[in-house]
């Protein structure tokens, strides 16, 4: 999905089928910040031992979207 949010703060219309480059753009924007995320959730940045300690897992949708 893709808005124009200066123009419908609300979200109310996807203009996503009329710009394929600039959704293609920002979903290859949101994979690598998605990466990076993921990276540091497994511990390259801060180690896991909260992560451990709280028993989480990276979400499944994450997954989903770095597809």
């Amino acid at each position: 999905q893709l808005y124009q949010i200066a123009a419908d703060a609300r979200e109310n219309q996807d203009v996503s089928g009329g710009q394929p480059d600039a959704l293609a753009t920002r979903m290859g924007l949101f994979r690598s910040w998605l990466t990076s995320v993921r990276g540091s959730f497994e511990g390259g940045e801060y180690g896991t031992k909260s992560r451990e300690r709280m028993k989480q897992a990276w979400p499944r949708a994450c997954e989903r979207m770095a597809r």
